[in-house]
């Protein structure tokens, strides 16, 4: 009786166990349900959020700023051209807010193939044009565009060489500035007892009064044919008496870029009292440094007499323009005869010094005072002191 009672009792408590199970798998999927539902509208609320939710003021700092433009001055300006085209490098080259090369800001490459330059050669013609006169410059830097006619700096040039034309041919300008480099003349210092080594058109007329009883008298007209060629003719009272002189001078060297002269002196003379015939050939240099223009000359005097002699003359001059108006100068003169004689050589030597005046302007007139003293004598003693005075009048 006992035992159908504990197999009813054990079955029921089986049944129990089974329905508690269920139940607690029902309340796990109905939680699973509930979080899945909560989430889906969570995310419903997310998507129903606008723009202004997303972006607020306080997250400019997350957005990205535009690009800036580029400068139209570092635009390869390509209107008209295809990019690249030689049009186009053109329009570069010819910009006005260019890159400087020269200074070697950017990293612009400069065009090249036939007709272009470099920096180095531009730089090379700015140095060696600098020391020229302005229209030899304008002739250079126009040999220099005909060489690149495609010149990175043509633009340059071009400004350059107006520049000069218009210094030398403005019209504020005088006339005289547009002469020719080669034609403009030097204005080397005149000398008094020695010769003129400068060929230019002038009258000249001067003295020489010495103690006790020297007096030299002296008129010489010089007519140029050329700025290098030059005759005169005129009448000089020297140590061998009165004497008609004609003769030519010829600048085989007269640059005013190097301020230098070199002249053939071929003088000859008709002496008259003793009567003779001679001929003075000399070769003179002269140099301008500066204020200092300063001058070496040297020759022999053949007297063509009854007897025929020879004199060695010659001497050196140093004259220092203060201003335009005032100058000073100091020469030597040498005069020497008989070399081979066995009671020695003849020699009258003197040093002179005094100023020089400008009266007008300069490389017009000239006015010179001096004196002259003899350092050297033997067997000559023509005098023993003198005073010069000595007026130029250039019509070139």
């Amino acid at each position: 009786m006992l035992f159908p009672i504990a197999w009813v009792l054990l079955l029921t408590s089986s049944a129990l166990a089974a329905d508690d199970e269920k139940d607690k798998e029902n309340d796990e999927d109905a939680e699973t349900e509930s979080s899945e539902d909560e989430e889906g509208e969570d995310e419903k609320k997310d998507d129903d959020l606008d723009d202004e939710d997303l972006f607020d003021d306080n997250d400019e700092d997350l957005l990205i700023a535009p690009a800036e433009r580029l400068k139209e001055a570092d635009q390869l300006q390509t209107i008209g051209a295809k990019e690249g085209s030689d049009e186009a490098i053109e329009a570069f080259r010819d910009s006005e807010e260019e890159i400087d090369i020269l200074s070697g800001d950017g990293e612009a490459e400069v065009p090249t193939g036939p007709g272009t330059d470099t920096a180095e050669s531009y730089r090379a013609a700015q140095v060696a044009n600098a020391r020229l006169a302005p229209d030899e410059e304008v002739e250079a830097w126009d040999k220099y565009l005909e060489k690149y006619p495609n010149s990175a700096f043509k633009k340059r040039i071009q400004d350059r060489i107006d520049s000069l034309m218009e210094g030398l041919y403005g019209p504020d300008k005088p006339a005289e500035v547009a002469v020719d480099a080669m034609n403009q003349e030097l204005e080397f210092a005149q000398v008094l007892l020695l010769e003129n080594i400068d060929p230019r058109t002038r009258l000249q007329a001067g003295f020489q009064w010495g103690f006790p009883d020297f007096f030299d008298l002296a008129v010489d007209y010089e007519h140029a044919f050329s700025r290098n060629f030059s005759v005169h003719g005129g009448i000089k009272h020297r140590y061998t008496g009165w004497s008609v002189e004609p003769g030519v001078r010829w600048a085989l060297v007269k640059s005013t870029r190097t301020k230098t002269i070199v002249t053939l002196i071929g003088d000859t003379h008709l002496n008259t009292n003793p009567v003779f015939f001679g001929l003075r050939p000399q070769l003179a240099a002269g140099r301008q440094f500066g204020k200092l223009d300063a001058q070496i000359q040297g020759g022999v005097d053949l007297e063509l007499g009854s007897i025929v002699g020879y004199r060695v003359v010659g001497g050196a001059s140093a004259t220092y323009n203060a201003t335009d108006t005032v100058a000073m100068f100091v020469e030597t003169q040498l005069n020497m005869k008989n070399f081979d004689w066995e009671g020695g050589v003849f020699t009258f030597d003197t040093l002179s010094f005094g100023m020089k005046f400008y009266p007008g302007k300069k490389g017009r007139d000239e006015v010179n005072v001096g004196a002259t003293l003899p350092y050297a004598t033997r067997y000559w003693q023509y005098h023993y002191g003198a005073l010069m005075g000595q007026v130029n009048h250039y019509f070139d």
